[in-house]
């Protein structure tokens, strides 16, 4: 097995998701040219540089309940995986709760759900993300839940990363995403997208801060010219057949 931490690179008012994604090694699996060659989903609660988490491997299809508590913070949700002929999705639905409780301390803390696939494509393939999230918010120094997508190549550089932010925002309310990205066949990609209620603060709040999130993430193969055209014509010809049939 091997873990890897997937770290966000945004402007510095925007925390760093610490959701460590477990990926396993497993039997490569194709999908109209698109080849699955790892993947696995999450929750995480982090504080102090510690953390609880709970994840599940990818698998064809099925829906897990997943929770992690630590300290005074917790991150509960459920996460589906699923595979079609030409395409793989993960949805997924979570609760955060985050609530400072010790004076003097800048450690970052997060709640986080989340999850992601390496691939390997034939085919050029169109990934997007959607999703919302609802939340309530108390504390110092700009608590914030976030969302978010982003893409590595197969040297794990960065790419791409789309994200959306409750920073500077009310304190209560809620927040869209949407984001996609065209990739380009033959070559490898890390592909993740999660949730995140994060607060760094210098004193405590009597009130924990709250959110809730779900998300739609899907890896759809987009069809060869040749292959959209006879998609696009066969149900012409198809139609012609029978009128000629038909006389």
């Amino acid at each position: 097995m091997l873990r890897k931490g997937a770290r966000m690179h945004r402007p510095t008012h925007i925390s760093t998701f610490h959701l460590s994604i477990l990926i396993v090694l497993i039997e490569p699996s194709a999908n109209a040219g698109i080849v699955v060659l790892s993947g696995s989903g999450g929750v995480e609660a982090r504080d102090y540089g510690a953390s609880a988490f709970e994840n599940v491997p990818w698998t064809q299809s099925g829906m897990s309940a997943l929770s992690a508590q630590w300290r005074e913070l917790s991150a509960s949700g459920t996460l589906g995986f699923d595979a079609s002929d030409d395409s793989l999705s993960l949805n997924f639905s979570g609760s955060h709760s985050v609530r400072r409780t010790v004076q003097e301390s800048r450690e970052e803390m997060s709640s986080s759900i989340g999850g992601g696939f390496w691939i390997m494509t034939d085919v050029d393939v169109l990934v997007s993300a959607s999703g919302t999230a609802s939340y309530s918010l108390h504390g110092q120094e700009d608590p914030a839940v976030g969302m978010f997508m982003e893409i590595s190549n197969q040297n794990q550089d960065l790419i791409h990363q789309g994200y959306v932010t409750s920073s500077y925002g009310p304190p209560a309310g809620t927040i869209d995403f949407a984001d996609s990205l065209l990739l380009d066949s033959g070559t490898q990609y890390f592909i993740f997208a999660g949730s995140e209620l994060s607060q760094v603060a210098v004193g405590f709040s009597e009130l924990p801060s709250i959110a809730t999130s779900e998300m739609t993430f899907t890896i759809q193969a987009v069809p060869e010219p040749a292959t959209l055209t006879f998609l696009v014509l066969a149900p012409l010809l198809a139609l012609h057949r029978i009128r000629k049939i038909l006389g």
